[in-house]
């Protein structure tokens, strides 16, 4: 509500001013009732009182380029093999361990992993695949007769492959003995490892790092607040969504001394073994009861009996300790104090985002793996990384005509755009120029989307194409 010669309106609907020199941030209950109220300076685009986080997320640091992705979107449930069949196949043919590998999905990230396996023939041609017979028959029974009927032709024709097998991570993750990953929507935000050859299900956001202090640092409440502030919520319970475009890519890291990265390595690698310890003890543990707990340990709420057993179980003290401490040491790499309202937090990070982006604008970029991204995005490298690449073999068989007409369906719409991501760097604006009948307001917002999702990527002046490797 904006404030005009301290005169105040109380209206059913949001209120606008482009010359406000003041405003009200109100928060109520489902009944409309008044909770609280803060006064602010201004309210950023999507209403929040606090730092801009909304216009920082738009703006991706090269610091952070070409390291996080979706895991695998099998588009094929026959890809999944459970656990006994697999080691049965192991066993009479050892060498199928190329291409069977152990498999998760996010609910396997927030309680105990599931036993199970995923076919994995990446972009193995079809005669290649079958060098594996066991895993082909496999597949070919159990998946072919899905993607016969399925009206993509890319999915038919390479029925064998996921629906997206991520080129592009799979580079990324060559020479690392393991991953960062957390699952996309979970009510707290928790990152684990994943050993290298252990398969990622579209569900988990993948961060190609082996560096304990790099998960430490995500493992933060710095990183949290970040993530909750520019993330999306999703589901029933309206639990925050992770999404790599907006709560990794733009995330300003610490520029961490030697001692600091090993210090909050330690703390991180010590609050995942911890986690991973409690988890394995008992079925009844799972990351949203433990963090259930450590929050009513940290407000002095009265605990359940069932929050008392998972007290015993995982020893959440001892883990709220582990965290508290991995704050402070994160706080000590940015150099500030502990702890801290999350608005100043905010406040912070935006301001040290800024100054990030002239930095890199200068030629001064924080890379997170320099001897992989270096060669691959910096200087004359970099027109070559962002250029889209065609691969025939993934791209779907379309050829666009200077002038389109625009699908009336949004799978249609979605696939068209994809379509012209993967041939050249496209804008809204050409966009909405070649497709006859297209909106400005709905191109924007399929671009948008699949840009949330990995499937393209913002390559500079406001052009998406097609990210490699999906």
């Amino acid at each position: 509500m904006d404030e005009k010669d301290g005169a105040a309106v109380r209206v059913a609907l949001t209120v606008l001013a482009a010359t406000a020199t003041a405003a009200r941030w109100v928060a109520v209950d489902e009944t409309g009732a008044v909770r609280s109220t803060l006064r602010v300076p201004r309210l950023n685009d999507d209403l929040t009182p606090h730092a801009d986080v909304a216009g920082a997320v738009r703006v991706p640091l090269m610091a952070n380029k070409g390291l996080a992705s979706m895991g695998f979107a099998l588009h094929g449930h026959g890809f999944v093999v459970q656990g006994d069949e697999a080691r049965h196949i192991l066993a009479r043919s050892p060498a199928t361990a190329t291409v069977l590998k152990p498999y998760r999905a996010g609910r396997d990230m927030t309680t105990r992993p599931r036993d199970t396996y995923v076919i994995d023939f990446a972009y193995m041609e079809e005669a290649e695949a079958r060098a594996f017979p066991l895993v082909f028959d496999i597949v070919r029974d159990r998946v072919k007769p899905e993607r016969d009927a399925n009206r993509r032709d890319v999915l038919q024709k390479f029925w064998w492959r996921f629906g997206w097998p991520r080129r592009e991570m799979r580079e990324a993750l060559q020479g690392l003995t393991r991953y960062i990953v957390t699952t996309e929507t979970t009510k707290y935000r928790a990152f684990h490892f994943l050993d290298a050859g252990v398969a990622a299900d579209h569900g988990i956001v993948c961060i190609a790092s082996d560096a304990s202090w790099v998960l430490g640092v995500l493992s933060s409440q710095i990183h949290v607040q970040w993530s909750l502030a520019a993330g999306s919520r999703l589901g029933v319970g309206n639990d925050p969504r992770y999404t790599k475009t907006a709560c990794f890519d733009p995330f300003p890291f610490p520029e961490a001394t030697p001692e600091q990265r090993q210090k909050i390595g330690a703390l991180g690698d010590q609050v995942v073994a911890h986690r991973s310890a409690a988890l394995q003890a008992s079925d009844k543990v799972t990351i949203t009861k433990l963090y259930n707990v450590i929050e009513k340990l940290r407000t002095d709420a009265p605990l359940t009996a069932a929050d008392l057993e998972i007290h015993r179980l995982a020893a959440c003290g001892s883990l709220r300790d582990l965290h508290d401490a991995l704050d402070v040491a994160v706080a000590e790499a940015y150099g500030w104090s502990w702890p801290e309202p999350p608005a100043l937090i905010l406040e912070r990070l935006v301001a040290l985002h800024d100054r990030r982006v002239e930095e890199e604008a200068a030629g001064t970029v924080r890379w997170l793996r320099p001897d992989y991204q270096r060669p691959r995005f910096n200087g004359a490298g970099e027109a070559a990384a962002t250029a889209p690449t065609l691969d025939l073999t993934d791209a779907p068989s379309v050829v666009l005509a200077a002038a389109t007409p625009w699908p009336a369906d949004a799978i249609g719409q979605i696939t068209v755009l994809r379509s012209m991501a993967a041939i050249t760097p496209v804008s809204i604006e050409e966009a909405v120029q070649r497709l006859v009948g297209a909106k400005r307001e709905i191109v924007g917002r399929h671009l948008e989307t699949l840009a949330m999702l990995g499937e393209v990527r913002d390559v500079g002046g406001g052009r998406y194409a097609v990210a490699a490797g999906v």
